[in-house]
């Protein structure tokens, strides 16, 4: 969660988060405002610039990450993704 205090340049209090247990990007993400303000010391306020931190994140990680397949090295689960993606296509754009 200490990526969420560099997008808030530093004005983000992450103490209640990390306290409540939350470790990720990920887990903030997850989650929605009622049940962050739900947790002791998380206001409105730090609700909701921990979800657009959040937020900010994801839509970046989206836009630069990209999938890679070692076909040289396979595993179990690239083959099931591999798999699941032909099933996907053969289904067609209706399924």
């Amino acid at each position: 969660v200490s990526r969420l205090k560099d997008v808030t340049e530093g004005r983000l209090r992450l103490g209640a988060l990390e306290q409540a247990g939350f470790g990720t990007v990920g887990q903030v993400h997850g989650t929605d405002r009622y049940a962050l303000r739900q947790l002791p010391g998380v206001g409105a306020h730090t609700a909701d610039q921990a979800l657009a931190a959040a937020r900010q994140i994801a839509h970046a990680v989206r836009d630069t990450v990209s999938v890679r397949i070692d076909v040289d090295a396979p595993d179990d689960t690239s083959t099931a993704l591999v798999t699941a993606l032909h099933r996907l296509v053969e289904a067609g754009p209706g399924a």
